[in-house]
């Protein structure tokens, strides 16, 4: 079952920023205002973590910037209310991140 808001993003967008396989993907979306704000972060097997807004308006991801990641691939990713938990040999937290 779709998250709140999630289920109006189709597939309409093949984003090529990695330069290696995506091995994670995750999205989380909060309140902004009266807004809903939806962010996507990929990770891939050289451990680089994207992070993404999706623009309702024009139904799209908008790059928003790189985290540090890891040394190689990324396992895990999970959200949460004070940043972003990535998992490898080892977790780390990424905070803060922002809700575009």
């Amino acid at each position: 079952m779709a998250k709140a808001g999630i289920e109006s993003i189709r597939s309409t967008q093949v984003v090529k920023i990695h330069t290696r396989p995506v091995d994670q993907c995750v999205t989380a979306t909060r309140m902004t205002g009266a807004a809903l704000c939806h962010v996507v972060w990929t990770a891939d097997s050289l451990g680089v973590i994207h992070e993404w807004a999706y623009d309702q308006e024009k139904g799209e991801l908008n790059h928003a910037r790189v985290i540090p990641g890891h040394a190689t691939s990324v396992t895990d990713l999970q959200p949460v209310e004070d940043g972003l938990w990535s998992g490898q040999y080892e977790a780390r937290c990424h905070k803060p991140y922002r809700m575009l």
